[in-house]
């Protein structure tokens, strides 16, 4: 979801939904994730 709120900040929701297919999750997004789940 990070990645695609990443997208959203900078395009738009409407644009991030367009470009939904195109969002690549990569490690760091993973990490942020497991840090969150962490600190929950």
């Amino acid at each position: 979801m990070r990645a695609i709120r990443e997208v959203a900040d900078e395009y738009g929701p409407e644009a991030a939904n367009e470009r939904a297919s195109e969002v690549v999750v990569d490690r760091r997004h993973l990490e942020a994730a497991r840090e969150e789940m962490d600190t929950a």
